[in-house]
């Protein structure tokens, strides 16, 4: 149970920064949209903090312009393996330039 639990955690991190840079956006650039500190941003998408909470999935999706949904959509898929990083990432910005 507690590797699920550490493989959830990374999976939510690796989404974020995905889309983060899939959005061609700095960590810096994101702060500045999501009034998050880039340090935390950094922490957040290396994994070393907990699991982002709603707040933070909220501050991404508005700024990232992602339904909450489709973050947690992708977190499912990279948690259950379903899909490599190249799969992933090009089903995100499919998504991203759909909407």
């Amino acid at each position: 149970m507690i590797n699920k639990d550490i493989s959830d955690k990374k999976a939510i991190c690796e989404v974020l920064r995905l889309l983060r840079i899939s959005n061609d956006l700095s960590i810096k650039e994101l702060s500045s949209k999501t009034g998050i500190s880039a340090s935390y941003i950094t922490e957040i998408e290396r994994g070393i903090k907990d699991t982002p909470s709603i707040d933070i999935i909220e501050k991404y999706s508005k700024a990232l312009n992602v339904s909450k949904s489709t973050i947690m959509f992708f977190e499912e898929d990279l948690s259950s393996k379903k899909y490599n990083y190249q799969k992933m990432l090009l089903r995100i910005l499919q998504k991203i330039s759909v909407s």
